[in-house]
């Protein structure tokens, strides 16, 4: 389209935040890769994150090590999820230290995720609380003026939905949410 027309005037860099706008996630990766100079670790790790290459992330843990705190803190949540998928509960807790202190929905969600997999269920519960309070700061959206914030709102609000259930679930061995979530794979298609 109008981006590949016009490609030959971006720099590398303009292309593969572009690239990265329109979700094109393996294309951006690999303008970052094709230069040494465009292969910033903040830049390098939001990709392999969207692609969930978490091994790619870990094996970039020593460079995590040399950045300012700035961008400590803007990897941060993707060093987590990387160690989070190879169950390493301490590195989690070591790189959720570098969390920003204004928490966004996604590393709300991943905290409750992980203090419920970590059985600190009082933590998870003020997370998935406050989530829902973020959700419900600004309802405009459902009016139609933003119908994309409107269904990631939606979207993040199954989420804690479904966080709460697993958070009952563990902490109490409710047995219906089992047959809950059975019932849930069994109707599961990718428009749901």
């Amino acid at each position: 389209g109008i981006l590949s027309s016009i490609s030959t005037i971006l720099e590398k860099s303009e292309m593969a935040r572009w690239r990265e706008n329109l979700g094109e996630w393996e294309k951006a990766l690999d303008l970052y890769k094709s230069s040494p100079t465009l292969q910033n670790p903040v830049d390098l790790s939001n990709c392999y994150a969207h692609l969930q290459l978490w091994d790619e992330i870990r094996n970039m843990s020593a460079e995590f090590e040399k950045m300012d705190e700035k961008d400590k803190m803007k990897c941060a949540i993707y060093f987590a999820w990387a160690y989070y998928h190879s169950k390493d509960l301490n590195a989690v807790s070591y790189y959720m230290k570098y969390f920003p202190a204004e928490s966004n929905l996604n590393i709300i969600q991943f905290s409750s995720v992980f203090f419920i997999a970590s059985n600190h269920y009082d933590a998870a519960r003020a997370y998935i609380e406050d989530g829902f309070r973020v959700l419900t700061q600004n309802l405009g959206v459902f009016s139609g003026s933003d119908i994309q914030e409107a269904s990631r709102k939606m979207l993040s609000a199954q989420h804690f939905i479904e966080l709460t259930e697993a958070l009952e679930m563990k902490e109490e061995g409710d047995i219906k949410a089992s047959s809950i979530w059975q019932n849930r794979l069994k109707t599961f298609s990718q428009e749901s």
